[in-house]
């Protein structure tokens, strides 16, 4: 009875649902990982670019500018002047005519019959008319007639200065002088026939022509004597008493109406402008 209530409810429930088919399985796709659209974050590992081993910067190579040499100082060298006679020509001791050199810049226009000369007599007892050789080198260098007119210069050695040359450019008005604007030193003589060439310090160099004013004027036996050279480029004339002498000591003649004392810039009236 038991079995028969079963099969009952059961055709029961089949007929009141129809045939069921069976509900198939659902189809299952293959499981597939995730594929993750985010970008991996990398292993901690060293990534940095190595450290570079420094290296010497690389300059430009720039030419060194040529060193400027300092101009050496001229050497100066310094000498005294000598007798312009000799030693055996009478006493040896030159006689002061006239002494009106213009002991400043020279200016050939500023001179008269008692400016701009420097006469030198010969000794006491020098008979110059039979001996010769009786005019001696005041100093070293180079004996050269002159271009225009009668006489002679004595060019010293580039370098050289006479001692008392400071001394005799602060007497014609240079308070501070600059020895370095020197140039051409030498010494002017005239009334004379001399050797040209180079010549020693000492050395008989010429002989005195007598010299005559005039016809019935008397014979006068001298030289002409000055020193010259350039200061910055402007001529100037000295008498050579301004200087060191290692000669005798010169005397004035007594009977001389010149001056026998140097003045400084010793000019002709008509340029008296230029006196100080």
């Amino acid at each position: 009875m038991r079995q028969f209530c079963i099969v009952a409810i059961a055709v029961l429930f089949l007929t009141a649902c129809g045939t069921m088919q069976p509900t198939p399985a659902p189809t299952l796709l293959p499981t597939v990982a995730p594929t993750s659209t985010t970008t991996p974050i990398p292993t901690a590992t060293n990534t940095s670019a190595p450290i570079a081993t420094p290296t010497a910067t690389q300059v430009p190579s720039v030419t060194p500018l040529p060193t400027r040499t300092a101009t050496p100082t001229p050497t100066i060298t310094y000498v005294t002047l000598g007798a312009p006679f000799a030693k055996d020509c009478g006493d040896g001791i030159p006689r002061i005519w006239s002494n009106d050199g213009y002991n400043g810049p020279w200016y050939p226009n500023c001179n008269d019959d008692r400016h701009g000369h420097v006469d030198i007599w010969i000794p006491v007892g020098c008979n110059v008319t039979e001996r010769t050789n009786e005019v001696l080198a005041p100093a070293s260098g180079i004996i050269q007639k002159y271009a225009i007119g009668e006489g002679y210069h004595l060019l010293l050695p580039k370098g050289t200065l006479i001692q008392g040359t400071e001394d005799a450019l602060r007497f014609s008005g240079i308070p501070k002088p600059d020895i370095s604007l020197i140039t051409q030193v030498r010494l002017d003589f005239g009334h004379v026939q001399m050797i040209e060439g180079t010549v020693s310090k000492g050395q008989p160099i010429g002989e005195i022509i007598p010299f005559q004013n005039s016809p019935r004027a008397p014979v006068h036996f001298k030289i002409a004597y000055k020193v010259g050279f350039l200061y910055s480029r402007q001529e100037y004339a000295f008498t050579p008493t301004l200087f060191v002498q290692d000669g005798p000591k010169w005397q004035c003649m007594p009977d001389s109406w010149y001056d026998c004392e140097p003045q400084p810039r010793d000019y002709a009236p008509t340029c008296s402008a230029l006196k100080p």
